[in-house]
């Protein structure tokens, strides 16, 4: 008969799961480029005084999150440049 063990895990601490610098977030830089080049595919060249609308800020931050997930299309991105999302 096979003997069964118990494996023991060490405790972490709480501040070791939380990232301190911006460089510790995963996949930081990725979901950045993503996000611009979201921008960029829905409202073409960035215009500075429409940057910060906030319409067009959860527009472009629900799109970002549609290509984490792998769902993000091209009727997504043509329904945003009609206006439609």
């Amino acid at each position: 008969m096979a003997k069964h063990t118990k494996t023991v895990l060490p405790a972490s601490d709480e501040h070791d799961t939380q990232p301190t610098h911006a460089q510790e977030v995963f996949a930081l830089e990725n979901v950045t480029q993503l996000r611009e080049a979201v921008e960029q595919a829905v409202y073409g060249t960035v215009d500075e005084t429409k940057h910060n609308d906030p319409e067009r800020v959860h527009t472009v931050e629900g799109l970002t999150t549609l290509g984490q997930m792998g769902l993000l299309t091209e009727t997504d991105l043509d329904e945003a440049k009609k206006g439609y999302l």
